[in-house]
């Protein structure tokens, strides 16, 4: 006689759903973080927040700055879906890879900024933008190791 110890995994309703839902709200959250960010620098303290793109002087404001972080945290769920589907450890991944994209990003404000008030501000959003989608994409939702 043999005892048979069977586990059955049936997926909890709306399981899925509800990590989309808690990514998608680690996106808004950098995205509303940032302009907040903008509020602080721009219109509390003063700084000029302008671009020199193409011999052009463009003044960056709150639209601008929530656009680019939701497109940003877009482009970041993105890579971390495609990471968490290709590999069976998708943290030895993730972390150097939005490292990487972190560190390149910031040749923008580097190169770009029209003042140095300007690109100290620049540099602290895509710092505080990138650091939470890194940290907050993999995390919020319970990251899941394929064994």
């Amino acid at each position: 006689m043999s005892i048979r110890n069977e586990t059955t995994q049936v997926p909890i309703a709306g399981q899925s759903g509800s990590r989309r839902l808690k990514r998608a709200a680690i996106v808004v959250e950098a995205a509303v973080i940032a302009v907040l960010f903008w509020a602080a620098a721009v219109p509390l303290a003063g700084v000029e927040l302008q671009v020199i793109t193409g011999g052009t002087v463009q003044t960056v404001g709150p639209v601008q700055i929530l656009v680019v972080a939701l497109l940003a945290g877009a482009a970041a769920w993105a890579a971390l879906a495609v990471v968490e589907k290709s590999s069976r450890k998708p943290l030895r991944i993730w972390f150097p890879l939005a490292e990487t994209f972190g560190v390149a990003s910031l040749a923008g404000p580097l190169f770009n900024a029209g003042s140095t008030a300007a690109m100290l501000t620049l540099l602290g959003l895509h710092i505080v933008v990138g650091g939470i989608l890194t940290v907050g994409l993999p995390t919020v939702a319970g990251f899941r190791q394929r064994r």
